[in-house]
This record gives structure tokens, C-alpha cells and sequence, in this order.
């Protein structure tokens, strides 16, 4: 009777670890198909990015960016906040189509945070005619409103 007892519940241990495995599994499903789903609508961001840089539509390429006054821009040692001051700060760099050059963004790395938060990493290089520059870049995503904005941006240039 003991033994029938024994493999009884060595039966109900097999069938929860299974069935806890199996929901583990559904799970992971999901939560990748998410993080899939995520980084796809960001790589569409930030495919838009480089393409409004490109056609020299600097404030196209900033409608992906927070506007809000909370926003944060953080580079070259300074940390300009809000939306406005962003941009003024890019036209202020790039006042001319051969300022802004080229953009591209390489080895992108996603972190899914959440349904509505997101960390992005990668490389940013602009190629002009006259010289190259590249650097690093930190971008924090929020889902606000129904779509994605970057609100904190870490940029860093490379040594020449």
C-alpha cells in the first residue's frame, strides 16, 4: 500500500512539473513575441529617423522624440531638457544639409522594460563629405498615447 502511495504522488509531481513546464513555455512564447513586436516598432521609429536626418528633415526627426518638457537630450557633457530645446539644439549644430551628412544606426540592442517602456543601444555614425563621426547612443522609449517616443537620450561621439 505504501509503494501504490509513493508512485501515486510521484505521478502528481510529474504531471504539476509538466504542466508548471508547459505554462512556462507559453509564457516565454508570449513575452518573445511581445519583445518581437516591440522591436520592431522601434526599428520603424528609428528607421524614420534616419530617413527624415537624411532628407535633411530635422524636425521630422524630431517627432520621434517626447514633446514634453521632461524630455531629457544628454551629450557632449551637457544635459538639455524639453522637447523645444532639443530641436533648437539641433538646428543650432546642423544649420546646413552638409552639416548633418549622412545618418546610419548599427548594432542595435533592445531591452524590453515593459508593455510601454523600452531600452535601445547602438552605434550612430554620420558620414560627411569632408570628414566621418560616430559614437554611442542610450535611448529610452516610453509607449505614450498609443505609439513610441524616446524620452531620454544619452549620445556620445567616439575620439577622433
Amino acid at each position: 500500500m505504501r509503494n501504490a502511495h509513493v508512485v501515486t504522488m510521484a505521478a502528481g509531481l510529474t504531471v504539476l512539473t509538466a504542466g508548471a513546464a508547459g505554462c512556462a513555455s507559453r509564457h516565454t512564447v508570449i513575452v518573445m513575441d511581445r519583445q518581437g513586436r516591440v522591436e520592431d516598432e522601434l526599428r520603424a521609429v528609428l528607421s524614420r529617423q534616419v530617413e527624415d536626418w537624411n532628407s535633411g528633415r530635422i524636425d521630422r526627426f524630431m517627432d520621434a522624440y517626447w514633446k514634453s518638457e521632461a524630455l531629457r537630450f544628454c551629450s557632449g557633457g551637457t544635459i538639455t531638457r524639453g522637447w523645444q530645446a532639443t530641436l533648437d539644439r539641433y538646428h543650432e549644430r546642423y544649420q546646413t544639409r552638409d552639416q548633418m551628412g549622412r545618418l546610419s544606426f548599427d548594432g542595435l540592442e533592445f531591452d524590453v522594460l515593459s508593455g510601454d517602456a523600452a531600452l535601445v543601444v547602438g552605434q550612430w555614425q554620420v558620414q560627411r563629405e569632408k570628414d566621418e563621426v560616430g559614437g554611442i547612443f542610450t535611448l529610452v522609449f516610453r509607449r505614450i498615447d498609443g505609439r513610441w517616443v524616446i524620452v531620454h537620450d544619452h549620445t556620445s561621439t567616439a575620439a577622433p
